[in-house]
C-alpha cells in the first residue's frame, strides 16, 4: 500500500481542525436553557472567536440567509454547535449585524 503524500499546509490545516474540535467539545460550555436573551452574544463570543476576531464578525454584510450559509459552513469545518445554538447564533447575528 502507498502513503498518500500531505503537503505541510494541508496538514497544518487538518491538525488546526482537529484541535478547534477537541477544544470546542472539551472546554466551551454549551449555552443552557434559559439563556435565550443572552445566549446569541456569548454563543457568538465562546464560539465563533476560536477562529474569528469580533472586527471579522462585526464588518460582515449580511442577511440572514447569509448567516445561515456562513454558519452551516463553519459547522461543515468543524464548529461545535448543536441545532439549537446554530439558530441561537444566526437569530444574534441577523438581528444585530454582528456583535454591535
Amino acid at each position: 500500500m502507498t502513503a498518500i503524500p500531505i503537503r505541510p499546509r494541508a496538514f497544518i490545516l487538518l491538525a488546526a481542525a482537529g484541535a478547534l474540535v477537541f477544544a470546542s467539545t472539551a472546554c466551551t460550555p454549551s449555552a443552557g436553557p434559559g439563556t435565550a436573551a443572552g445566549g446569541g452574544a456569548e454563543l457568538v463570543k465562546s464560539k465563533c472567536t476560536m477562529c474569528h476576531t469580533m472586527d471579522r464578525i462585526d464588518q460582515a454584510n449580511k442577511d440572514r440567509t447569509g448567516w445561515e450559509a456562513s454558519v452551516a459552513r463553519m459547522r461543515e469545518k468543524g464548529a461545535v454547535l448543536t441545532d439549537a445554538e446554530a439558530a441561537q447564533v444566526v437569530d444574534y447575528l441577523s438581528q444585530s449585524g454582528g456583535s454591535k
